[in-house]
């Protein structure tokens, strides 16, 4: 959804990616920690984020962090189905850099019509 594919598959070597800015580094590298169980989230992490984004960003950056954490969670949990279109893509793109459909393949009559993109979702 507007991101190029060559990002999305270096995301993992986002630390030492010329694909990747600084302040994109200091988000991810938060996320990164702030996701793991324990949290490794710590006061570095924010100094960081605080030179290039405002309380606001910060805030906002958190908020989809803690908001994806749950549906990945959530969506494993239930094997929540992938449409094909989605599979197509990230078979095509991701199946390189380790993406596999595992649990979430499920029967046809259970695919969603297709990806938000094709269904009249637009970024807002």
């Amino acid at each position: 959804m507007g991101v190029e594919t060559e990002r999305i598959q270096a995301i993992w070597q986002y630390g030492t990616s010329d694909l990747f800015t600084d302040p994109e580094r200091a988000a991810l590298d938060l996320v990164l920690a702030a996701s793991q169980s324990p949290n490794e989230s710590g006061p570095e992490h924010f100094e960081e984020l605080r030179k290039h984004y405002s309380n606001e960003q910060i805030i906002e950056i958190l908020a989809v962090n803690s908001l994806a954490g749950w549906l990945n969670r959530w969506n494993d949990t239930v094997a929540t189905v992938t449409d094909q279109e989605s599979v197509d893509w990230a078979s095509e793109n991701l199946s390189d850099v380790g993406w596999n459909v595992g649990k979430h393949t499920g029967e046809a009559e259970e695919q969603r019509k297709g990806h938000p993109s094709s269904v009249g979702w637009t970024k807002g």
